[in-house]
């Protein structure tokens, strides 16, 4: 991380640029990344279609929510939301694979951050999560 104080393109490293501060969040601006859980499925199906839909992807409601209840009943996947406050602003999505010459290795498959949400860190924070439970899971970090 930057030293306290560090300064990129005249701003002070994370924060803003000023753009992007006028634009509204919700009051509590702390970000929190968790696991999706039966309590936030459906926060993070509407997230996903909402993207699919953005990228235009024709996957059907139904074959997503069959998708999304395979991932999670899978121990070599993971789906994590980011949370700013109350409001679910980002999610990612991670699965593993194994193959003899890298050992164990883990692909985002999906990362959607709110567009009014995007340039705020929160895919970083998304994807610092899934290096966390990748690490956990004995991934190796080495792959093609």
């Amino acid at each position: 991380l930057p030293p306290h104080g560090a300064h990129y393109q005249g701003r002070e490293v994370g924060t803003a640029p000023p753009s992007e501060a006028a634009r509204p969040m919700a009051a509590d601006t702390r970000l929190h990344i968790r696991p999706v859980d039966g309590a936030s499925f459906e926060t993070a199906f509407g997230l996903l279609r909402r993207f699919f839909r953005e990228e235009g992807f024709g996957t059907a409601a139904g074959a997503m929510r069959a998708a999304l209840h395979s991932l999670l009943a899978d121990p070599g996947s993971s789906v994590y939301l980011a949370w700013r406050g109350e409001q679910a602003v980002g999610v990612a999505t991670v699965t593993t694979t194994a193959g003899l010459e890298y050992g164990l290795c883990a692909e985002i498959e999906d990362l959607y951050v709110l567009p009014e949400a995007r340039s705020r860190g929160v895919a970083s924070a998304l994807i610092a999560a899934i290096a966390a439970w990748c690490r956990a899971q004995g991934c190796t970090g080495r792959g093609g």
